[in-house]
């Protein structure tokens, strides 16, 4: 539910960011028209529709645009993580391997010296 509403308010948002400048750009042009006759109103109606159309279907491609690269990135984030973690957990392996070397190192110096001492 929270997400629908955040999805309806950006898409809210950026409908508004996107149409505010055409439309003061549609209103300048309106002011300059003479709509006295109702066809001159209907045909002026009509352009408006068809603006306000063409940004909404361009808003809405922007949309699909975005959100098909917002789940590509998600996708190379969880690629990542996991190839992350396969490297930590190499490295955990490598570190137990060095561990073992080094103790076994040092139990094979230390049985040189009884040796020796002997």
């Amino acid at each position: 539910m929270y997400n629908n509403f955040r999805y309806h308010t950006f898409s809210l948002l950026l409908l508004i960011n996107l149409a505010a400048p055409r439309a003061a750009n549609a209103q300048f042009t309106i002011s300059h028209i003479d709509v006295s006759s109702i066809e001159t109103r209907v045909m002026l109606l009509e352009r408006i529709s068809n603006a306000h159309g063409q940004v909404l279907n361009q808003l809405q491609k922007q949309i699909s645009e975005n959100q098909y690269e917002i789940d590509t990135l998600r996708g190379q984030i969880q690629e990542n993580q996991f190839q992350l973690q396969k490297m930590f957990e190499h490295q955990r392996q490598i570190d137990k391997k060095v561990d073992n070397l080094k103790l076994s190192g040092t139990l094979l110096e230390e049985h040189s010296i009884e040796n020796v001492i002997r």
